[in-house]
């Protein structure tokens, strides 16, 4: 059975990490295996892909974004 909640993804490229916290996620009661609808892990992978393709302009290793 799925259950909706919430998950933090995290990814990491040429040293910076960039973490994702309280995503909509269905998670299985049994295995607590997460899934993310599929317009949600998309837009969530634009912005990141746009972040790192953008290099570091200023000296930073980390980035936390939070989902509303």
């Amino acid at each position: 059975e799925m259950i909706q909640g919430t998950t933090d993804i995290n990814f990491t490229r040429n040293g910076l990490h960039i973490q994702v916290k309280n995503v909509s996620a269905s998670i299985c009661t049994n295995c607590r295996h997460k899934t993310l609808n599929a317009k949600v892990a998309l837009y969530i992978d634009n912005i990141v892909k746009a972040i790192f393709s953008k290099g570091q302009p200023i000296r930073m290793n980390k980035l936390t974004l939070e989902a509303a």
